[in-house]
């Protein structure tokens, strides 16, 4: 934006006198330079205006630009006196009988764009309108036609003449403009454009000696616009409609202007930009614009703790284009936990139009690429500095890659911490990324379970604590806003074969000592023990019943189990930090061809989805074409799968891991067409307390604590939940007065945690 650098315009080789399709030129050239016009005229009407429409989008979304205008209506002497006396119809002013007229003329049709960039103006208090008015018989106010520019360098350009600011003017008739610039350092120009400001701002404030100046307030063109019909438009949508309009109406400007506008063009399709979806433009969110707010409020560093489903990946990727749109450039760093995730984020990154994307996964040479792409920007070589990289934590945390990191020097490179509670884990904070200053964390969860030294670490890095983080999108709130899908939730209780009791009151005594009561929370010491004892409860026998017991319940009320997710126990946990993939163990073979043959004896059609699992997008077409019913997994089904269709999931695995099951919880409640509910049925493996009587009062209450965090996680569920009192009243409450828990007080719990902001 600099009025100085058009060459129209030049004091040496421009001119200072435009006619015909040259005025119309140069108001594209003004207009896309400046941010202030201020509109001086005689009759004026603002459709007359359209063909100004995209460099007025320009004006608006490039510049942040403001109008000011006032014109001149004659009225009749009755009128005249009514409006005079304050007490007016606004219906009885043209240039309202002009939107009415505009909106008619303009919606739907390719010039629709210029309404759309009045309703922004006036939405956004960014044009004042005054209205000088007399009866039919007064004499017209005797000034030129004027247009006074100004750009954010002190650049001002006046036109002044006889053209009006019409289409019949701009393109048919012999009208002139003349231009004055203060750039040009020339007496009688600054003369000219300080005595047309001093007039302008003279009549806007005051109007003519014969003409009475009606200032029509903001508000009162919002209800206008509103009763008309106009719709309200964020800078976003305007952008867009922008760019379709000039796609089809370039050819209304000279040679050299729709030259400009082709190169603008080829340039817009190779910038980043917020995806299309369904064919069609899109734009972000109200909340994931919200997210990217109040990121740059806490100085580009935050935590997005969103629901699964709720988009979080589109919603840290909208901050990046954000950001390119301010810096031009882009260097973004991506973390993630597992190689599919790998290779979901660099689909995701290419909807977003991301350029020079380099992937530990998919790029050979990636350590060479990330090596040149960095020297590169660091010494100022060539001109394309952009790039993407995406690793998982454990590429990220091997001694060649940190070597690689440490080198960024960049003030905006950005770090996209995906499934962020990795990043505390002890290898991850060994080599937290200090010197990238901006910052996001995704997690539906982000605090680490047993590892409060790790979550602190994690909060602090991102400048981001609980329970508010920089920014919270709950499950409940989603929904609500019908952003995900509503759920009905069916848990199912099951008590331990007498061997398995056995060993888990052995593990338990054992961890008694490892129990801080004074503060209710496991000491470090504990940590492998409660992994052992949640391994018995993770793949307790009876399960396989209650799996069974599911079906027949389905079955019973007439309905069916087609579209669903089995989460199985598995024997394994994988350690993301060092690990990318986890191969199945003969163990967890067993047990998901255990309950496989289960659902298959239900007669579904099921198949087996397993990290190592060929064909995976087959796989998933077929079941998404209904072909394949079940699909059964331990983890496979946790990363990298967008199956919105999926209606039911049944969670046979009980790991403990709060996180697991929300991001399950989530996977299964994206919108889709023709789904209006999804169910999740829970199995929720509960102590028997008979077995407890004769043991230690510790033990007890400490069993009972630890039913209190799992029933916790139930109360979670429900809380959200379409049927919540029915299964209160139906399942919980009995088993919560067994323990003497009040379930209510564990909702609740939830209830204040979704109105901290």
């Amino acid at each position: 934006m600099d009025l100085s650098k058009i060459k129209e315009l030049n004091p040496v080789t421009g001119k200072s006198k435009f006619y015909k399709e040259d005025v119309f030129n140069l108001y594209y050239r003004t207009l896309c330079n400046s941010n202030s016009w201020d509109v001086g005229l005689g009759f004026f009407s603002l459709s007359s205006l359209k063909l100004l429409a995209y460099p007025l989008s320009k004006f608006i979304v490039k510049n942040n630009g403001k109008i000011r205008i006032y014109c001149n209506e004659r009225i009749s002497e009755n009128d005249f006196k009514i409006l005079s006396n304050n007490d007016y119809s606004l219906d009885k002013l043209g240039v309202f009988q002009d939107l009415v007229e505009m909106k008619n003329a303009l919606e739907g049709k390719n010039s629709g764009l210029f309404s759309l960039c009045i309703s922004y103006l006036i939405h956004n208090n960014l044009l004042e309108l005054k209205v000088l008015i007399n009866s039919n018989d007064t004499r017209g106010i005797s000034h030129h036609k004027n247009s006074i520019f100004k750009d954010n360098k002190g650049n001002v350009v006046v036109l002044s003449g006889s053209a009006n600011a019409s289409e019949q003017a701009f393109l048919f008739n012999r009208e002139d403009t003349n231009a004055f610039c203060s750039f040009w350092k020339q007496s009688f120009a600054t003369k000219n454009i300080n005595s047309t400001i001093e007039e302008f701002e003279n009549t806007f404030e005051n109007g003519d000696e014969d003409w009475k100046i009606l200032e029509i307030k903001s508000s009162e063109l919002k209800d206008k616009l509103n009763e008309i019909g106009f719709r309200k438009i964020e800078k976003d949508s305007l952008e867009n409609e922008a760019n379709k309009y000039i796609n089809k109406s370039y050819r209304k400007f000279s040679k050299e202007i729709q030259k400009e506008i082709n190169i603008e063009l080829s340039n817009l399709n190779n910038e980043p930009h917020f995806p299309s979806f369904g064919g069609k433009k899109s734009e972000p969110r109200p909340y994931q614009k919200e997210a990217n707010s109040e990121w740059i409020k806490n100085e580009f560093k935050g935590i997005f703790a969103m629901a699964t489903g709720t988009g979080k990946t589109i919603t840290s990727l909208n901050c990046a284009v954000e950001e390119f749109k301010k810096n031009k450039e882009y260097s973004i760093i991506i973390t993630v936990p597992t190689v599919t995730l790998v290779n979901q984020w660099i689909d995701e990154a290419k909807k977003f139009n991301f350029k020079s994307i380099i992937s530990t996964t998919k790029s050979k040479n990636w350590e060479g690429e990330l090596r040149r792409v960095l020297f590169n920007k660091q010494h100022k070589i060539g001109d394309n500095h952009n790039y993407v990289f995406i690793a998982t934590y454990a590429t990220f945390n091997k001694a060649k890659c940190q070597k690689l990191i440490k080198k960024i020097s960049d003030k905006n490179t950005l770090l996209i911490a995906d499934e962020a509670h990795n990043l505390g884990a002890p290898t991850s904070l060994r080599n937290l990324p200090h010197n990238i200053s901006k910052r996001i964390g995704l997690s539906a969860t982000p605090e680490r379970i047993y590892d409060d030294i790790g979550s602190s670490r994690l909060y602090e890095f991102f400048n981001s604590f609980p329970p508010v983080y920089t920014y919270k999108f709950s499950m409940r709130e989603a929904i609500d806003k019908e952003f995900l899908t509503p759920y009905y939730y069916y848990p199912y209780f099951v008590n331990l074969e007498h061997d398995e009791l056995e060993e888990y009151l052995k593990i338990t005594r054992e961890l008694v000592k490892h129990y801080d009561f004074a503060n209710d929370r496991w000491k470090d010491s504990a940590t492998q023990k409660l992994i052992q004892r949640k391994r018995i409860i993770h793949k307790a026998q009876n399960k396989k019943e209650c799996l069974k017991q599911i079906f027949e319940d389905v079955k019973l009320k007439n309905e069916n189990l087609k579209y669903t997710f089995v989460y199985v126990p598995e024997g394994y946990e994988a350690n993301n930090e060092t690990i990318d993939n986890a191969e199945i163990e003969a163990e967890d073979e067993r047990i998901i061809n255990a309950y496989s043959e289960i659902i298959n004896d239900f007669g579904y059609k099921t198949y087996q989805f397993l990290g190592e699992t060929k064909n995976r997008n087959k796989i998933l077409n077929q079941f998404k074409n209904g072909e394949l019913e079940v699909l059964t997994a331990m983890k496979a089904l946790d990363e990298g799968v967008d199956i919105p269709i999926t209606k039911n999931a049944i969670f046979c695995a009980s790991t403990g891991n709060p996180r697991q099951f929300i991001q399950r919880r989530g996977r299964v409640l994206r919108l889709h067409d023709g789904k209006e509910y999804a169910n999740i049925y829970d199995m929720i493996v509960t102590p028997n307390m008979d077995s407890l009587i004769h043991e230690d009062a510790d033990l007890r209450d400490m069993e009972i604590r630890i039913f209190q965090g799992e029933l916790r996680r139930v109360a979670n569920f429900l809380y959200s939940s379409e049927n919540m009192m029915e299964v209160i009243n139906d399942k919980i409450r009995e088993v919560a007065d067994e323990f003497n828990l009040d379930v209510f007080e564990l909702i609740n719990e939830n209830i204040e945690n979704d109105k901290i902001k």
